[in-house]
């Protein structure tokens, strides 16, 4: 079986694009029972107010 990175991204190729500017705060959220790798996509089940405020300020962009 081959594997297929087509939506692999190392940081070699972000040295062709523009910088990135890293916000010196930034929303984060503690999840229990997983470990959340980059570029994976799971759902998150949020009932706590802090939480939902991270992630909705996470989709906001900030």
């Amino acid at each position: 079986m081959e594997l297929d990175d087509s939506l692999s991204i190392g940081m070699d190729d972000l040295s062709a694009h523009d910088e990135v500017e890293i916000p010196g705060e930034l929303p984060m959220m503690a999840v229990r029972d997983v470990v959340i790798f980059n570029y994976m996509i799971i759902p998150l089940f949020v009932g706590r107010p802090s939480s939902v405020e991270a992630g909705e300020r996470i989709l906001e962009g900030g």
